[in-house]
């Protein structure tokens, strides 16, 4: 259905397609960590093995769930990978760009982490740091699953904040120009019409 949608240029409906796929794990986890299979869990997240997108509702919500199965282990666990992302999300809304480059220098070395990536693409498009947007996006852009879908959320920001620098770099940056379509209906939506 993806394919089909994206033949038809229906990007609304690829996008939504997108994102019920990228969250079919989630279900999985969840029993995982009710059932303490603490082990599988960890390596789930930790592992190569699958492309995860986890995002901070969803980090919030399994601790919300480790919590009350009284699963401290993985509780634990997540706050961890919680609070290092929270990090990286304070220094990119400072602009701080030399906690940044640490973070991505660290991050280099591990690229499973799909979801940090993206959300430091996002949090930079929302507040306008291009540089840090330019940082992320051009070392990960050919390696990321699902790419267009995740900077539509970027444009979107960049959009609602009125960033137009943002926004046409990501527009020339897109691996499918088929999506600035996207792009005008924000614009339209959020009334920015220097954007259009």
């Amino acid at each position: 259905l993806i394919e089909i949608a994206s033949e038809c240029k229906n990007l609304e409906i690829k996008y939504f397609l997108e994102r019920i796929r990228d969250n079919m794990w989630k279900d999985e986890l969840i029993d995982d960590i009710k059932n303490n299979k603490n082990k599988s869990v960890k390596e789930f997240i930790e592992g190569d093995v699958r492309n995860i997108d986890i995002d901070f509702l969803t980090i919030k919500l399994l601790i919300e769930i480790a919590s009350e199965c009284k699963n401290l282990e993985i509780k634990y666990f997540l706050e961890k990978i919680y609070n290092k992302k929270n990090e990286l999300i304070n220094a990119i809304k400072n602009n701080d760009i030399e906690l940044v480059n640490y973070f991505f220098l660290e991050q280099s070395a591990k690229i499973s982490d799909l979801s940090t990536i993206y959300d430091a693409i996002e949090t930079a498009s929302e507040y306008g740091n291009l540089e840090i947007v330019k940082l992320y996006e051009e070392s990960y852009r050919m390696n990321l699953p699902h790419y267009n879908s995740r900077i539509i959320n970027a444009l979107h920001k960049a959009c609602k904040n009125n960033h137009l620098n943002v926004v046409i770099y990501l527009i020339k940056n897109m691996k499918d120009t088929g999506d600035i379509d996207i792009t005008q209906k924000l614009s339209n939506f959020f009334g920015n019409f220097e954007i259009i």
